[in-house]
């Protein structure tokens, strides 16, 4: 559980503000985060039993990271992030500009 947690707020850091985000698939659920110094955060959680075909829209976004939690496996950060992913079922996925080593 404080794996998946983490996994879900590791790239949120303190005075960001969730702004909108939407999904055409209710299965996929997604939520995006912008601090004041213009770092951007989205994650993505697959809830369905097949794997999802993700390419996100946000204009003026470029992610240097994504990080993948899944229930089967150690979380993994790939960078440069995709344009496109496809997220297996149970996965978290988070996009964003936010480093890992940056203080809260």
């Amino acid at each position: 559980t404080l794996r998946v947690f983490g996994a879900f707020s590791r790239r949120l850091r303190e005075g960001m503000v969730r702004v909108d985000a939407a999904s055409d698939n209710p299965d996929l659920l997604v939520t995006a985060y912008v601090s004041g110094a213009g770092q951007k955060s989205v994650i993505l959680i697959n809830r369905a039993t097949a794997p999802q075909w993700v390419r996100l829209d946000w204009p003026g976004a470029a992610f240097t990271a994504m990080e993948v939690a899944s229930p089967y496996q150690a979380n993994a950060v790939v960078a440069p992030a995709p344009k496109s992913v496809t997220i297996q079922p149970g996965e978290i996925v988070t996009l964003s500009s936010v480093p890992l080593n940056q203080l809260r």
